[in-house]
């Protein structure tokens, strides 16, 4: 693991190429290089001196002051004369000037450094109360879904997943031979598979947002082969949140709960700069219209989805925004501070509605959906993703663990267009299998989907 300093300097790196993407500055410029190795070192030209060719005077905060709550606003209301007419980047830059000050004020170094044991006595007092109650809320989800598990009230959900694994080792072959005329070739075991995974009540959708449903290399190859940090959200700090985000809690009380508080439109700005994968927005039109009530569960910041969803919805006019609720992180920190919390959010998510689910997702970061396997019939996972990856090595130990892949939301919603509609052809096939010649004169009765 990277120390601190290595990942502050890291993270300042990745703050100051906002002006080389945006404002035409050369590296040299801006004070950047990269040396022999690929790493990072820095030349005497600071961002203040930038910001003060640029007729920005700012005044930093002393490193033994914290800024928190309704005091940040305050300061931010001095800020904000600077920011008009700036590109999103360079609004970024210029807020960058308060962040290092507070990091430094907040502990957060001496606590980072504190591998072994992250003793929070090194953390502000402030901060540290800010995280207590950062972690009430997460304790909040965490205690309601262990105790929906020890009052047994996922076992429906379970049942239904474990008669639907029964059903296709008794009966698979048969409909596979019933139905396969629908389609005039063999039918996919694994589409039948998750067919009847869906059958006998309720499906709900669950999905992550930054790569699974956003286009991340197509940011990355129209900034030259470097992610703009700008539009990747609470991404922009990972070099301090350390592996896991185990930090993440703590940095996002330092700063980037205050930030959210002062600057809500800088993060919406964001999210509405990031592309979509193609077919996004049919996915999302057809999940609504089915009633799979789909919800999107991130550890990115509560505006920055919110926004990049309501921009979808208005430009393609296939959804609205409000169907769509958003698990993130938000000032209360009540969702996302941990990504653990992905398959309690995934669980609460099926508990609601009494119902089986599937999610989308990219990275190892999706990896706590595992958790929720017992109420999920099947993943979709991004191709060659991480993800994909991940549950490749656990299908080998886990037979009932069921994906498939998709590269856009064309190819995710081909998928789940098949296999609804294998869903629905199995539901005719058994209810009139006792009827006289049922095989050839039900199967000429449906055509495929279009997909």
């Amino acid at each position: 693991m990277l120390d601190f300093c290595q990942k502050r300097r890291v993270f300042c790196v990745k703050l100051t190429l906002i002006v080389t993407c945006t404002m035409g500055f050369m590296s040299a410029e801006i004070g950047i290089t990269t040396q022999g190795n690929g790493a990072w070192r820095e030349h005497p030209a600071t961002l203040a001196h930038v910001n003060e060719q640029r007729g920005i005077t700012l005044q930093k905060l002393p490193s033994d002051r914290l800024v928190v709550g309704n005091e940040l606003q305050s300061e931010a209301a001095k800020l904000k004369p600077h920011l008009e007419g700036l590109t999103l980047k360079s609004k970024i830059k210029v807020i960058h000037d308060w962040f290092e000050p507070q990091l430094q004020a907040s502990g957060i170094q001496n606590y980072c450094d504190d591998d072994s044991s992250h003793d929070e006595s090194f953390l502000h007092p402030v901060v540290r109360e800010a995280v207590k109650a950062l972690t009430r809320g997460e304790l909040q989800l965490r205690n309601s879904i262990g105790s929906a598990t020890e009052h047994g009230k996922f076992k429906p959900i379970e049942q239904r997943l474990q008669d639907a694994d029964e059903l296709f080792v008794q009966r698979g072959e048969e409909f596979q031979q019933a139905l396969e005329g629908v389609y005039g070739q063999p039918i996919d075991k694994k589409i039948l598979r998750a067919a009847l995974r869906l059958r006998g009540g309720k499906t709900r959708m669950t999905t992550d947002y930054d790569g699974t449903l956003t286009n991340d290399k197509l940011v990355m190859r129209e900034m030259n082969g470097l992610v703009d940090p700008t539009l990747l959200g609470s991404g922009l700090g990972d070099p301090l949140h350390g592996d896991d985000r185990i930090h993440f809690k703590q940095v996002f009380a330092a700063v980037w709960r205050p930030l959210l508080l002062a600057f809500p439109e800088i993060f919406e700005e964001g999210g509405e700069s990031v592309p979509f994968r193609d077919g996004v927005g049919e996915l999302l039109q057809y999940a609504i219209e089915e009633g799979l009530h789909p919800v999107v569960d991130t550890t990115n910041f509560t505006p920055f989805p919110q926004a990049g969803l309501a921009k979808l919805a208005k430009e393609s006019g296939l959804f609205n925004v409000s169907d769509i609720p958003v698990h993130a992180v938000n000032t209360d920190g009540l969702y996302g501070l941990n990504a653990a919390l992905k398959g309690d959010i995934i669980k609460k998510a099926a508990l609601d509605d009494n119902a089986v689910v599937f999610h989308l997702a990219d990275s190892h970061s999706d990896g706590p959906a595992l958790q929720a396997k017992n109420v999920i019939a099947f993943y979709i996972a991004l191709k060659d993703g991480k993800f994909a990856t991940d549950l490749e090595r656990e299908e080998v130990n886990d037979p009932q663990l069921l994906h498939f892949e998709f590269r856009d939301g064309f190819e995710a919603l081909a998928i789940l267009q098949e296999i609804f509609f294998m869903r629905d052809l199995v539901d005719r096939y058994i209810m009139e299998e006792s009827k006289p010649m049922r095989g050839r004169r039900y199967a000429t009765q449906f055509a495929s989907p279009a997909i």
